[in-house]
């Protein structure tokens, strides 16, 4: 990784409108500035635009004190390949973590997760590396310059397995695990299944002689069953002929019901044909009567008709005189309400001309009120100016007061500064003058005392004087307030008597404006009374509706000539309702004539059928009594036949028993059968799985931490001691040398070693642990460690690490190893695309190609670079 570009904003010391910070082209450079002026500030914008970590203890304080939100944008490197990452952090919104990749068209593609965690995994995987890794190789941050080198065995190995990408192989011990677990649980469910089996098989033979005994008993009962079904059948067969001389008996029993029933209706029928033949011949008995009501009845119905048509005519003149005498009379109604809405205009405009004069008399008496107030225009504009000018007076004199009062106040604070003075002459312990510090000798002092005296009393004097001119002022003042006040209450007062004039004007010419319409208006009265004679003499002569009127005259005199219409007609038709039967009547005697011809061959027909019914009745009764005499014994036949039914039924529900019985000895061991070739499959797979879980158990070890990837960090242990020893001794002149050792004896009692990555370290006084060391002999170590890692990482081919930063730790070196120091560096300088140095010593600044200075002002950090 290669930072190229790193744009800031209010991130820790930084502000607003730092300009950003262009690597490219740099390979070897330091950081330079005062402590605090904000340099690891840009390591850890680096740091937490790519991990989200940095030296501050919560994310919050990233955010520039006093701002509302911090940016970190970096461009960077991996492989040719050139990604933008953007990190934010809102005090109110919360945080913004963004991945992008620059396209050959000088285009963004995002790169982001759904979420922070996954845009935070997918630069890892693209860094090969995590925050702990990156300052444990390539970042020798301020104050963990020792990471390495005191990190614990576990945490030392955690980072060489991130820097060999060691993960592979934790993913396929994970996976062998998984699959030996797997070989495990089918070698479980085969043993178990198997049990189950052989459990089962065992009890085969049982099987078979519990199949035999069934099927020794299912033939006894079948042989019993059968003698049983046969006699079973023998009176079954009995029972059914009894019972089919029976059905035979019942059978008659309801025909003769139905006969019983057919002869009971043909009685009904007879008495019904007999009484309509009684009806009949009484109707018969009437017939010279009822022809001469009917004839009558004939004669009036042709009577009525034209009558009727008649009285029609008449109802109609009747609604035509109604319809004529209704329009007539809304005509009248008509022109009697236009004559009275003239009448009342009229007397309206007789009214209003009255009102003339008295508008006329209004208006007089306005003109003398008004005149009455002279001009009250010109009289408040006096008062107003009168108002002013007393004001004027009244703050020219507040001023005059207000300044009297400042001189007096003056004049206080000398008065009191005298007293004070005096009172520190006066006393009996004044030897030294209070002001210069100098010996004040007695007649010094009652000459000081005698001229602060005589100035006290002249400042009194004065204080006095400048009192009484404040109090002259003060009443001058409230004199002009006074008269201010007087000369406003005036202007009000005419003010009152200006808005009455203008309402008395305006009245007037309300009042001279409802004369003129009065007058408008009254102008029209002859035309009206005009009007209204004609509306008067119309009613008086009937000269209205004059079609309707006539017509009405032709109506009334055809109804005159037709009055006694209705009176016939009423006559016939109450003559005609005596005879409203006649129709009736008439076809009674028709069907009476009908039945008397009809109904006699019917009654000699139906008492012919009830003597033939009566004698069939009489044999079958005589049959049935001989079939109830044979069918006597079937009571006790079907009581038998019942209980043969349950033993034949018992005998049946034996067999099936006997059946299901065999049935299921069959089954078991058929399934015996199945279970002998299932075990078979079973074993197989038995031992199939126990050979899995063997061989995924030897996989688990091979992958595991003690299998290859300690070998792998064992080979790669040499490279990483020859790297540090080669730079260790350019920085001691050979004088320090390190080795890293995996194995140590077992302090307790016992066989074999334990796994280890101890720092063995040397000199010429010996081998000591790393605690004994001085800070600027551990500081060449820590960063021989870290280079030789960061020059294995960069060399590994699936790590994209290009980049090696150095936050402080020179200032613990004597002359000579900061000599060493930047000689090493230039030496790996070919190893690493970029290479920044983070120091305040000024010697040191000199010594790097590209330099970075650091400064801070009121505005917040910012940066140059020379």
């Amino acid at each position: 990784m290669i930072p190229v570009r790193l744009q800031l904003k209010n991130f820790m010391s930084y502000g607003e409108g730092v300009p950003p910070l262009d690597l490219i082209g740099v390979r070897l450079a330091c950081l330079s500035g005062d402590n605090g002026n904000g340099k690891t500030a840009l390591l850890d914008a680096i740091t937490w635009s790519l991990f989200g970590e940095t030296r501050a203890p919560a994310e919050e304080d990233v955010i520039r004190l006093g701002a509302p939100d911090a940016h970190v944008l970096l461009d960077f490197q991996i492989e040719g390949v050139k990604y933008r990452v953007h990190k934010a952090r809102d005090r109110k919104k919360g945080s913004i973590w963004e991945l992008q990749v620059w396209q050959e068209d000088g285009k963004l593609r995002p790169l982001s997760g759904t979420n922070a965690r996954e845009t935070k995994d997918k630069i890892q995987s693209l860094l090969r590396m995590d925050y702990r890794t990156f300052l444990a190789t390539a970042y020798l941050a301020q104050g963990r310059a020792d990471e390495f080198a005191r990190a614990s065995v576990s945490e030392r190995k955690k980072v060489l397995a991130d820097i060999l990408d060691l993960s592979r192989y934790e993913r396929l011990e994970a996976l062998a695990k998984e699959r030996m677990q797997e070989s495990g649980d089918r070698l479980t469910d085969a043993e178990r299944t198997i049990n189950t089996l052989d459990a089962e098989l065992a009890n085969e033979d049982r099987y078979h002689m519990l199949l035999e005994a069934a099927q020794k008993r299912r033939a006894e009962i079948e042989e019993q069953a059968v003698a049983q079904q046969a006699a079973y059948e023998k009176l079954l067969a009995q029972i059914e002929s009894l019972d089919a001389q029976e059905q035979r008996a019942v059978d008659y029993e309801g025909r003769t019901a139905e006969i019983e029933d057919e002869i009971a209706r043909s009685l009904r029928s007879l008495a019904d044909v007999e009484r309509r033949l009684v009806e009949a011949q009484q109707v018969a008995d009437r017939r010279d009567a009822i022809m001469t009501a009917y004839d009558r009845f004939a004669a009036l119905t042709e009577q009525v008709k034209p009558l009727e048509e008649r009285y029609d005519a008449v109802l109609a003149l009747q609604r035509e005189a109604q319809q004529l005498e209704r329009v007539i009379r809304e005509e009248f109604d008509r022109l009697d309400r236009e004559r009275y809405k003239v009448e009342c205009e009229v007397a309206e405009l007789e009214g209003l001309a009255q009102e003339v004069g008295r508008y006329e008399e209004e208006a007089r008496r306005l003109d003398v009120e008004i005149a009455g107030y002279g001009d009250p225009e010109a009289r408040r504009q006096q008062a107003d100016q009168n108002r002013q000018e007393a004001e004027a007076r009244r703050r020219q004199e507040e001023e005059d007061l207000l300044a009297l009062r400042t001189e007096h106040a003056t004049h206080k604070a000398q008065a009191d500064a005298l007293q004070k003075r005096i009172d520190a002459l006066s006393g009996s312990d004044a030897a030294v003058c209070e002001y210069c510090g100098q010996d004040l000798p007695p007649a010094k002092r009652k000459q000081a005392l005698s001229e602060a005296q005589a100035g006290a009393a002249q400042v009194a004097q004065t204080m006095a004087e400048v009192a009484a001119q404040g109090r002259d002022a003060k009443k001058r003042a409230d004199a002009c307030g006074k008269e201010a006040e007087q000369f406003a209450r005036e202007a009000d007062r005419i003010g009152a008597e200006l808005r009455q004039v203008q309402s008395l004007l305006a009245r007037k010419a309300q009042v001279e404006q409802e004369r003129l319409r009065i007058e408008e208006r009254v102008k029209t009265l002859p035309d009206v009374r005009r009007r209204f004679q004609k509306f008067a003499r119309a009613l008086a002569e009937k000269a209205y509706a004059p079609a309707e009127q006539e017509r009405l005259v032709a109506v009334s005199a055809q109804l005159e000539k037709s009055e006694r219409v209705g009176e016939q007609l009423n006559h016939v038709r109450q003559e005609l309702s005596r005879y409203r039967d006649a129709e009736k009547h008439l076809t009674q005697l028709q069907q009476a004539d009908e039945v008397l011809a009809s109904e006699p061959p019917k009654a000699d027909e139906l008492r012919a059928l009830i003597t033939k019914r009566e004698g069939q009745i009489e044999k079958a009764r005589i049959m049935i009594a001989d079939i109830r005499a044979r069918t006597a014994a079937l009571p006790s036949l079907r009581r038998d036949l019942a209980d043969r039914d349950a033993r034949l039924r018992a005998s049946q529900g034996d067999l099936q028993t006997a059946d299901r019985e065999i049935g299921r000895q069959t089954e078991l061991l058929e399934r015996c059968a199945q279970y002998k070739e299932e075990r078979k499959k079973r074993e197989e797979e038995r031992l199939g799985a126990a050979r899995d879980r063997d061989t995924f158990k030897e996989l688990v070890g091979a992958f595991g931490k003690k299998g290859v990837q300690a070998l792998i960090i064992e080979n790669a242990l040499p490279e990483i001691e020859d790297a540090t020893n080669d730079l260790l001794g350019r920085m001691t002149d050979g004088a320090m040398q390190v080795r890293l050792v995996t194995q140590k004896e077992r302090k307790s009692r016992g066989e074999g070693a334990i796994e280890t990555l101890d720092i063995i370290i040397s000199d010429d006084m010996g081998t000591r642990p790393y605690e004994m060391y001085s800070g600027g002999e551990a500081f060449r170590v820590n960063f021989a460690l870290r280079v030789a890692l960061s020059k294995m990482l960069a060399r590994r081919a699936g790590a994209a690490l290009q980049t090696l930063i150095i936050d402080e730790g020179f200032g613990t070196q004597d002359p000579r190893g900061r000599e060493a120091i930047i000689d090493a560096l230039n030496t790996i300088g070919d190893d690493f695309s970029l290479v920044l140095c983070i120091t305040h010593i000024e010697e040191l600044k000199e010594a790097f190609p590209t330099r970075i200075e650091v400064t801070k002002g009121p505005a917040g950090s910012t940066f140059s670079v020379a």
